[in-house]
C-alpha cells in the first residue's frame, strides 16, 4: 500500500500492509524497508488499546471470541511483566470459560493455571498454590491422573510449595510430575530435564546435597543430549555439580566440575559473562584449597579484574601468593581486603582474620611488625 509516512528512526518512506484478518478485522502495519522498524512491533500499548477496544464491543462478538480477546490481552500484559493487569484479564477469561464451556471443561483448568502463574509472579505464593490446586483437581477428574496436563499442574504446585519453603510437599509434587512426564514425553525432553533440575534445587535448598547430586547428574546427561556438550546450559548444570561437591567439602571433585564448566563457558560465552565469572571464582577457590597455588593466581586475577571490590577473591589471591613465598604481593592483597571489609561492614570476626594475616605477613615481607598495623 502507498503511504506518505516516513520512518521515525531513519526517515525512509514507510511501506504499509494489511495484517491477516482476525476476529476484529484487518490491522494496518507500517514497516520501514530501510531499517526494519515496524509500528506494531514497537508500540505494544497500541496493540493493547486495539484489543481492549474490540473487547469493549463484546456484546457484538461471539463469546468464544471474547474469551480469545481476554486471553490475548492477559498474555500480552504477562509477557511484558504487568502481572496485576494480566491477572485482571485472566479472571475475566476464567469467568467467561465457566459460563460458555462449563465449570468442568479442561480449558477452565488452563485459566486456573494462568491465574496461579500471575499470582506467583506477584509473589503471592499462597494464592498461587490455591489456583494450582484447583487446576490439578479439575485435570485429575476430567483428564485423568496420568495425563501430561495433570503432570504440569503437579509441577506448578511444586513450584508454589518451593516458594513457600514447603520443601517436602514440593518434592512430592515434582516427583509426581516427573513420573507423568517420563511416561508421556520421555526422559530426554526439555520439560523433563527442567524437572530433574527443580528437584535438585529443592534438595539443595534443604541442604541435602547428597540427594541433589543424582538429579543434577541426570540434568547434565539430558541437557547434553538436548543442547550438546558445548552449550552454556550444559556448562551451568556442570558448574552446579561442582558447587554441590563444594558444599559437601569434596573439593577435588568440586574442582574437576568447575574446571569442566569453565572450559565450556570460555568457549561459548563472553569473558565477562556473570555465570562464567562465578565459575571462575569457585574454580580459583578450589585450586587454592587443593594447594595448586600457581594455577590459582590467573583465575583469581581474572575474577578480580571484573569485580575489584570482592574481598573474598582478594583473600584467595593473597593466600596463593603467601604459599608461593610472594609475601609483599600477599600483604598488598590483604590490605586491600581489609579496606574493602571495613567499607562494606563485614563481620568483626572476618575483619580480625584479615588483621591477623597482615600482622603475620608484615615481618615476612621485610616491612616490620608495625608497618601495617590496623
Amino acid at each position: 500500500m502507498k503511504t506518505d509516512r516516513h520512518c521515525p528512526k531513519c526517515g525512509t518512506l514507510l511501506q504499509a500492509w494489511k495484517s491477516e484478518p482476525d476476529i476484529f478485522g484487518f490491522t494496518i502495519v507500517y514497516e520501514c524497508p530501510g531499517c526494519g522498524w515496524t509500528e506494531d512491533a514497537n508500540d505494544v500499548s497500541k496493540i493493547l488499546e486495539l484489543l481492549k477496544n474490540a473487547l469493549a464491543l463484546q456484546e457484538d462478538i461471539p463469546q468464544q471470541k471474547t474469551i480469545y480477546l481476554c486471553s490475548h490481552i492477559a498474555d500480552m500484559y504477562y509477557d511484558h511483566g504487568d502481572y496485576a493487569h494480566a491477572l485482571e484479564f485472566y479472571d475475566k477469561e476464567l469467568e467467561l470459560r465457566k459460563m460458555v464451556l462449563g465449570e468442568t471443561h479442561p480449558h477452565v483448568a488452563v485459566s486456573y493455571s494462568n491465574i496461579g502463574n500471575a499470582y506467583l509472579m506477584l509473589e503471592d505464593y499462597a494464592k498461587s498454590k490455591e489456583y494450582y490446586e484447583m487446576a490439578l483437581s479439575l485435570r485429575e477428574d476430567v483428564l485423568g491422573r496420568r495425563h501430561q496436563a495433570t503432570g504440569e499442574s503437579h509441577k506448578d504446585l511444586g513450584t508454589a510449595h518451593a516458594c513457600l519453603k514447603n520443601y517436602l510437599y514440593a518434592l512430592t509434587s515434582f516427583k509426581k510430575a516427573l513420573e507423568i512426564y517420563e511416561e508421556n514425553i520421555g526422559m530426554e525432553h526439555e520439560e523433563t530435564c527442567e524437572l530433574y533440575w527443580k528437584i535438585a534445587m529443592v534438595y539443595s535448598d534443604m541442604a541435602d546435597y547428597r540427594s541433589a547430586l543424582p538429579y543434577l547428574e541426570k540434568t547434565v546427561e539430558v541437557r547434553e543430549k538436548l543442547s550438546g556438550l558445548n552449550h552454556p546450559k550444559t556448562a551451568f548444570a556442570i558448574s552446579y555439580i561442582g558447587y554441590t561437591y563444594y558444599k559437601l567439602k569434596e573439593y577435588a571433585q568440586a574442582q574437576e566440575y568447575f574446571g569442566k564448566a569453565l572450559a565450556i563457558q570460555d568457549r561459548t560465552l563472553p569473558e565477562d559473562d556473570k555465570k562464567a565469572l562465578s565459575t571462575c571464582f569457585f574454580y580459583a577457590k578450589m585450586l587454592c584449597i587443593n594447594g595448586e597455588y600457581t594455577k590459582t593466581i590467573p583465575y583469581a586475577q581474572r575474577y578480580i579484574t571484573a569485580y575489584p571490590y570482592d574481598a573474598d577473591a582478594r583473600t584467595i589471591l593473597a593466600t596463593a601468593y603467601e604459599h608461593l613465598g610472594k609475601y609483599k604481593e600477599a600483604l598488598a592483597q590483604h590490605n586491600l581486603c581489609l579496606k574493602l571489609k571495613r567499607e562494606h561492614g563485614a563481620p568483626e570476626q572476618s575483619i580480625r582474620e584479615t588483621q591477623t594475616a597482615i600482622q603475620r605477613l608484615a615481618p615476612l615481607a621485610g616491612l616490620g611488625d608495625d608497618t601495617f598495623k590496623a
